[in-house]
């Protein structure tokens, strides 16, 4: 197994983990950033995926071993751009988390008024 499906099936665990604890205390923002989670770990656990499927059928030679580090290459900008989106997702569930949360508070006090 590479280590780039390794890391994608934890991050895939991670996420149902968090999507489950979302669901049974009806966090939704929880909810939704485990399904984040989810889509990272299953993107990052394919292109584990086909680089291990690389390594496979190169036979050890220095065509083979070329073609493996082209491919980690040309993966390398696809994982780095799932980090880069699950943060931006979650910063911005963050602001809508604490905009909305304001928004009740001043509901509810003007309800107790």
């Amino acid at each position: 197994m590479d280590n780039q499906e390794i890391k994608g099936k934890g991050k895939l665990i991670k996420g149902e983990i968090r999507e489950g604890v979302g669901k049974l205390t009806g966090n939704r923002k929880e909810q939704l950033k485990g399904k984040i989670e989810q889509a990272e770990g299953k993107g990052r656990e394919q292109v584990g995926k086909l680089v291990r499927e690389s390594k496979d059928s190169a036979s050890g030679g220095s065509d083979g071993e070329r073609l493996l580090k082209d491919l980690e290459e040309e993966f390398k900008p696809i994982t780095d751009i799932l980090d880069e989106g699950a943060l931006r997702l979650g910063a911005e569930l963050d602001k809508l988390d604490s905009k909305y949360s304001k928004r009740r508070e001043v509901a509810e006090a003007k309800k107790r008024q």
